[in-house]
């Protein structure tokens, strides 16, 4: 964590989570160059998922004392303050909201599907996504408003990696 003198950011330092010192920026190249990436989910076999973040970058455009700087000025301005933890923190941006309510929301369903196209239906369209084992296909039909309703999602179990292979006759009567 990076910690700074209120209204000083040129006196951010970065606060050990071990022994609870503050470190100087000074110390930073060497924090950097003893690092080592640890595994923390090992039940995730096979994926590999990193994310760094700017206070461990050693360009002169990312000093701590300049990102406390940038968060003061960010920190008041919720746009400022999203682009911020994005891009600086590498981190998602978390909004706001009010809880849903679900039984209010199923309610306002509306039945719509390729065999129930609905009247305002102007357009429609089926997208593809070819994978190497199938097919992803996604009806959708179009208001003239440009609203989009998705009649229909499926799956085709075949694709390039997939495709059928012709066997010649003699080709066949060698195998077994």
């Amino acid at each position: 964590m990076i910690e700074w003198e209120p209204d000083h950011p040129e006196t951010a330092s970065f606060r050990c989570p071990h022994c609870e010192a503050l470190v100087a920026e000074s110390h930073k190249l060497t924090m950097i160059e003893a690092a080592a990436w640890r595994v923390t989910n090992p039940t995730d076999i096979g994926h590999a998922g990193f994310r760094l973040n700017a206070l461990v970058s050693v360009l002169p455009n990312a000093s701590w004392s300049k990102l406390a700087a940038e968060f003061l000025t960010a920190k008041n301005d919720t746009d400022e303050l999203r682009v911020f933890v994005n891009t600086v923190l590498a981190e998602g941006w978390g909004a706001q909201s009010d809880e849903i309510d679900e039984g209010g929301l199923t309610t306002r369903a509306e039945p719509f599907s390729l065999e129930a196209i609905p009247v305002e239906a102007l357009a429609l369209t089926c997208g593809v996504d070819v994978q190497s084992d199938c097919l992803e296909v996604s009806t959708v039909a179009w208001d003239k408003l440009g609203g989009a309703m998705v009649l229909d999602h499926r799956q085709i179990w075949s694709g390039p990696g997939l495709a059928s292979r012709k066997i010649s006759p003699r080709a066949s009567q060698s195998r077994l």
